[in-house]
């Protein structure tokens, strides 16, 4: 059982350092710049370290690594509830080492040090352009 726990954890930590790394960098907290770009980077980061993680630990604890798929398969009768909650015990710490591993940014907002926002300009600076080099992206929105 213990070697079923410690597979889970590595395999939650492996996906949240990953996949939550690669998504802080591609979204605009690292060097990233192109949205498109990062969700592509972002999916093909999941999918293929989950892919790996299935071939590795599947064998060995089931290759969960996701609560929500711990639940699925407990909600279908396969594994006792003592059982999922040792699983799920084992991925919520792999998800907090995890995070902890990739350094990503807390939840305050990125920093405005150096920019000057067109709402409030800076004494001398022009009022209808705006030298922020950081943007939003603009979601698809229908109507």
């Amino acid at each position: 059982m213990t070697r079923k726990m410690a597979a889970e954890l590595l395999g939650t930590v492996l996906l949240v350092y990953f996949g939550v790394g690669v998504a802080t960098v591609t979204f605009g907290f690292g060097v990233g710049g192109d949205y498109a770009a990062g969700v592509v980077a972002t999916a093909l980061v999941f999918g293929l370290v989950l892919l790996a993680l299935a071939y590795v630990l599947g064998p060995i604890s089931g290759g969960h690594v996701n609560p929500a798929v711990t639940m699925g398969i407990w909600l279908s009768g396969r594994i006792p509830l003592a059982e999922a909650a040792r699983y799920w015990a084992a991925q919520f710490a792999g998800g907090i080492v995890g995070r902890c591993c990739c350094g990503a940014p807390s939840a305050r907002r990125p920093s405005t040090a150096g920019r000057q926002r067109a709402w409030a300009p800076t004494a001398g600076a022009p009022t209808a352009t705006c030298t922020s080099t950081w943007a939003a992206p603009s979601w698809p929105r229908s109507s």
